[in-house]
């Protein structure tokens, strides 16, 4: 057994492909976890579903412990990977039970295991709802399908960011209730959607890129490629009565997948160029509203909690205003202005007001408006600050600050504003520098000064 080496300053325990089995090899993982660490990869062995039961109980256990010693922060892992450890559905269950309870927890990844979800969907999507939980990859596992239903029908969670659903073969009564997911307000944050190698059908595919294209300007990445099913064919009978049945059956049905590339209702249409354009559009969309809103927050907190003018000050000016060799006021009035009118100049000061919808602009303004909001952030970037040592993971440090504080305004994505919407959304921003997020979104170059 050989130990993966890190630096001394590592918050990470990699054990993968170590041929760790069972309980006992849960208990030798948890050996390796001390206060300094946050994050661990034990993928590639052969933990099983009794040995996850043992792990995610021990973390609990170590979590309490951590944070009960003397001066300590409250514990917690944020990111842990048990892909390909033979783990069932209890043991994602117990999984689901630790992430929902440290609300330090942000990514698991449980890849190519034997969770089905068959028995446990109730649970393990009231267990997301209650997490922190940014990126869940059940990816290569085999999810039933009426379990997946269940999932999309009941997933309400403003902080998943990602969810890997590939080569879980999906068939295409999954529709439904996918799209119904994407048109629902619930879709609203989530960001990646991998459906990879699924069996979702023609339409199917078609189904879920008409849910995107009208309802949703959140998902920036949507993994549709190799859904192909191949439907049983009737000995007898036209194409389109066998589609026909194919539609009564699955309520999407699959066409002749031998159809022209160049037909716009083609697979390959769909993949190569619909699903590539919706992507750029909410990608766009998203770094508008993230660069507006770090672009006014700065003036938005002087206007909103600048000092009015005293009678006395106010009286000096308007007598130095009449005086006969009076010079020219030596600045514009704003706070003069109705307050309602200070509020829509802050607005164009982000340089794309029609980017932030009027709920999202109300939550900036509260937030401006706390006198305590300004020392709190420069607390939590100061923190990230002190997190590291080096130029360049400080800069990623203080935009996953920042990216968290997007977050919390909800300021991420673009949000639907009734009859509104349309033309704000075809009203263009003028160009600006992108970059890409430490989260791994495109966004803007944001400024420093949220």
């Amino acid at each position: 057994m050989t130990f993966k080496s890190f630096p001394l300053s590592s918050d990470m325990v990699s054990v993968s492909d170590e041929d760790y089995n069972g309980i006992s090899g849960a208990h030798r993982i948890l050996l390796q976890i001390t206060a300094q660490i946050h994050r661990l990869d034990a993928s590639h062995n052969t933990i099983g579903t009794r040995g996850a039961v043992s792990l995610f109980d021990g973390l609990a256990s170590a979590r309490r412990r951590f944070s009960s010693l003397p001066g300590a922060e409250l514990w917690g892992m944020t990111e842990i990977n048990v892909a390909r450890n033979e783990i069932g559905d209890d043991g994602f269950a117990s999984a689901m039970y630790y992430v929902s309870k440290d609300q330090a927890m942000r990514s698991l990844f449980m890849q190519a295991n034997e969770v089905t979800l068959e028995a446990i969907a109730d649970t393990v999507v009231e267990r997301i709802n209650a997490s922190n939980l940014r990126k869940l990859s059940l990816t290569s596992n085999p999810l039933s399908p009426d379990a997946v239903n269940r999932l999309f029908a009941q997933l309400n969670t403003p902080h998943l960011r990602e969810l890997h659903l590939s080569i879980c073969d999906l068939p295409p009564s999954c529709v439904p209730a996918i799209v119904e997911f994407l048109r629902s307000p619930r879709s609203q944050k989530l960001g990646v959607l991998e459906l990879n190698a699924n069996a979702l059908g023609r339409l199917g595919v078609t189904a879920i890129l008409d849910a995107v294209e009208s309802a949703n300007y959140s998902v920036y990445r949507i993994g549709l490629s190799a859904n192909n099913p191949v439907p049983a064919r009737s000995s007898s009978g036209s194409d389109s009565e066998n589609e026909d049945v194919w539609r009564e059956t699955h309520g999407v049905w699959e066409s002749d997948v031998a159809m022209n590339p160049d037909d716009p209702r083609s697979m390959s249409n769909q993949i190569n160029n619909r699903l590539p354009t919706l992507q750029s559009r909410n990608a766009e969309l998203g770094r508008r509203v993230r660069g507006a809103a770090s672009r006014a927050i700065a003036p938005l907190r002087m206007i909103v909690n600048a000092r009015a003018p005293t009678d006395t000050e106010t009286a000096q000016r308007v007598l130095a205003d009449v005086a006969p060799d009076a010079a020219p006021p030596p600045h514009f009035p704003l706070l003069e202005l109705p307050p309602e009118v200070q509020l829509v100049i802050a607005r164009h000061s982000s340089q794309d007001a029609d980017a932030l919808a009027d709920d999202q602009w109300a939550r900036l303004v509260g937030h401006a408006k706390d006198t305590t909001s300004l020392s709190k952030m420069a607390t939590r970037m100061k923190r990230a600050q002190q997190s590291v040592q080096f130029g360049d993971a400080r800069n990623y440090r203080e935009q996953a600050v920042r990216e968290a504080w997007l977050g919390e305004m909800g300021c991420e994505w673009w949000e639907l504003e009734d009859q509104r919407y349309w033309d704000r959304l075809y009203r263009r921003a003028p160009s600006r520098r992108r970059g890409i997020s430490p989260n791994g979104h495109p966004d803007a170059m944001l400024p420093k000064g949220t």
